[in-house]
């Protein structure tokens, strides 16, 4: 292990190092190389000084830190390294709205991981998870962070020159919080808020104000995405239909009002300026042109972020709908900004082999087009399956397309292993229990997660049996479990790799048990019934196992609060196994005639009529046939 000494450190600066030392399995010795730093209004490099001594000279605090993680390759090398930063803002934006809310260990973790790869600003997509005074429905059992533990984070983030911005909502997402009656007055349709109400900018005043309290910046994302239902609820009942893009222009007009009066700089996401003008009201098209009366009404001091999460270079088309909705975005007078994202959407296992490649064709953009403000974000909607920290190869990529400026997708494998003592192909494994075997397009491919949705497929009245090829996919999970296995003692991150073992262990049973039902009862098949009862049982005692180790990883990571939601899932799951053995037993003993659910025709989940050569694996956003999510988050 390299030893460095950071005795020639400044304090402050030594103590931050000191923590971020064991992340990259560095330790301080005072017989280690003398680290020394100095300031350099050029950005960021990485030197030996003539006495030997390691200098890592730096503009922006978090160029220090990620100097530090260039030290090995500096003593392996010998060559010195300069980067230059192609942005103002490079964000990494962390869901901790649905289910999963990082404690403050891990949230700390994250701070000193985006530091090492020089992000300077950590936004907490928050909805309601935060302590608002006077209001104690709000985040009320959703394991909240009381405005103490906001203020230690800031804190904590200023040390490693990482922003701590707040990531919230002022029209739509608000469905956990607009369940509750107390807040019916502001209550439009289901999780869009009233526009236009004086109450409605009234919470809106005090949710700003307890943000402004805690937080030091005053750039604020406010959200205002997604509000489909806007005017479409109590609105419509009490007002009648009225232009969504008129009363976008109207609340734009009174969230100006409140951030000039607590000086925010807000950040808002555009579709809104989108979905109103293209007939389809989609937001990805190369057909929609925003009129200029539209683009004249958003207020200028307002910057728009162009999310955009989907679109590859698969093909020509999707390569111009990415390009013309930036365009669009560009005839706007606003500062403008981009987010992209680190697939980790809904499911256990990440998508970051097909995010890597999106994420080089979406920078590039970004660097021809001289966007400075980028966020990477990584959101949790199906409720925080996977961990948190199944993003490192993504972030990694973003670190480096954004200091190097490379055109061609940057070769992360040498530093991905200086950063986290593993090697990156060990790391993308992960992606794995997605890529089934008859679907190799899936590298290529986001939106679709079937190890979740065979997860959570029926025992009996299976819908997805239509998409399972048999025996391939017991077999294709059952070869993934030595390799996660090996990797579940790894220092930092053999926690994640354990559970993915346990899903596969669960996987290589599960994803077949219905489809295989089903052939047996077909076929009269009494044996097979009876062998097929025999792994039920197996199935519900490999889910125990498997619902301890996640949560294993859900308290490594996250607040108690939130896994309740899991494991009501997978106690269904479990029941439901044992349910189903005592239904093939019944039939089995003759106390029943038949297993209707078992008697009913296998169609495609996504309706298509035929074994076309459409992808055998369906695009679905969290399919679950047991317990629906909303229930609980």
């Amino acid at each position: 292990m390299l030893k460095l000494n950071l005795s020639k450190l400044p304090i402050p600066l030594a103590e931050a190092a000191r923590e971020a030392l064991p992340l990259l399995d560095l330790c301080e010795d005072q017989s280690g190389i003398v680290l020394l730093s100095q300031r350099d209004p050029e950005g960021l490099k990485v030197s030996y000084s003539s006495d030997g001594d390691v200098v890592i000279s730096y503009k922006e605090l978090c160029e220090f830190f990620r100097g530090l993680s260039h030290v090995k390759r500096l003593e392996r090398t010998g060559e010195a390294i300069s980067e230059k930063q192609s942005f103002k803002w490079l964000s990494y934006m962390v869901d901790v709205a649905r289910n999963a809310v990082l404690k403050l260990p891990a949230m700390k973790r994250l701070i000193r991981y985006l530091a090492i790869n020089g992000f300077n600003d950590l936004m907490l997509y928050l909805e309601d998870v935060f302590e608002m005074p006077d209001y104690p429905y709000f985040g009320y059992m959703r394991g909240k962070y009381t405005l103490d533990e906001l203020k230690e984070l800031v804190e904590y983030g200023e040390r490693f020159g990482v922003t701590l911005t707040p990531c919230v909502q002022s029209l739509g997402h608000y469905s956990n919080m607009l369940r509750w009656p107390c807040f019916s007055s502001i209550r439009d349709s289901a999780d869009v808020l009233y526009v236009g109400k004086d109450e409605t900018y009234e919470f809106l005043d005090k949710l700003f104000a307890t943000l402004c309290s805690v937080f030091k910046t005053r750039r604020f994302n406010i959200g205002m995405d997604e509000a489909g239902t806007l005017g479409r609820g109590r609105m419509l009942e009490e007002k009648g239909l009225l232009d969504q893009g008129e009363l976008m222009t109207l609340h734009l007009h009174k969230i100006k009002e409140l951030c000039r009066k607590h000086g925010i700089q807000p950040l808002i996401w555009s579709d809104m300026f989108f979905r109103p003008y293209d007939p389809s009201h989609e937001y990805y098209t190369d057909t929609v042109i925003v009129p200029q009366e539209a683009i004249d009404g958003v207020p200028e001091d307002f910057t728009l972020v162009y999310w955009n999460y989907h679109s590859c270079e698969r093909n020509q088309k999707e390569k111009d709908v990415f390009n013309h909705v930036f365009d669009q975005h560009m005839r706007f007078k606003n500062p403008i900004a981009y987010a992209g994202a680190s697939w980790t959407f809904s499911g256990f296992a990440p998508h970051n082999m097909f995010s890597m490649s999106a994420e080089n064709f979406h920078l590039n953009a970004c660097l021809e087009r001289g966007i400075k403000d980028i966020t990477l974000t990584a959101w949790s909607n199906g409720g925080g399956e996977a961990s948190h920290f199944v993003t490192m190869p993504i972030i990694t990529l973003y670190g480096e397309k954004l200091y190097t400026a490379q055109r061609n997708a940057p070769d992360i494998s040498e530093r991905f292993f200086d950063l986290y003592g593993i090697s990156l192909e060990d790391f993308l494994s992960l992606d794995l229990p997605d890529r089934v075997p008859d679907s190799p397009e899936l590298l290529n491919s986001s939106g679709r997660h079937p190890v979740t949705y065979l997860l959570y497929n029926d025992c009996l009245g299976g819908k997805m049996d239509r998409l399972v090829s048999s025996p391939q996919y017991g077999d294709f999970y059952r070869s993934l479990i030595p390799g996660y296995e090996r990797l579940s003692e790894h220092k930092h991150f053999g926690y994640i790799f354990r559970t993915q073992a346990a899903l596969c262990k669960v996987m290589a049973n599960k994803a077949t048990v219905s489809y295989d039902l089903r052939a047996a009862y077909k076929a009269k098949d009494k044996a097979a019934l009876a062998l097929l009862c025999q792994r039920l049982t197996e199935l519900s005692r490999d889910l125990s196992s498997f619902i301890d180790v996640c949560r294993e990883q859900w308290l490594t990571d996250n607040k108690v609060t939130g896994f309740e939601c899991l494991e009501a899932r997978f106690g269904s799951l479990k029941q439901r196994a044992l349910g189903a053995k005592a239904i093939v037993e019944a039939y089995l003993a003759g106390e029943i005639d038949a297993i209707e659910p078992l008697d009913e025709p296998m169609l495609y989940h996504d309706c298509r009529p035929d074994d076309s050569t459409r992808s055998k694996v369906c695009a679905t956003n969290g399919y679950y046939d047991i317990v629906q999510p909303s229930f609980f988050m």
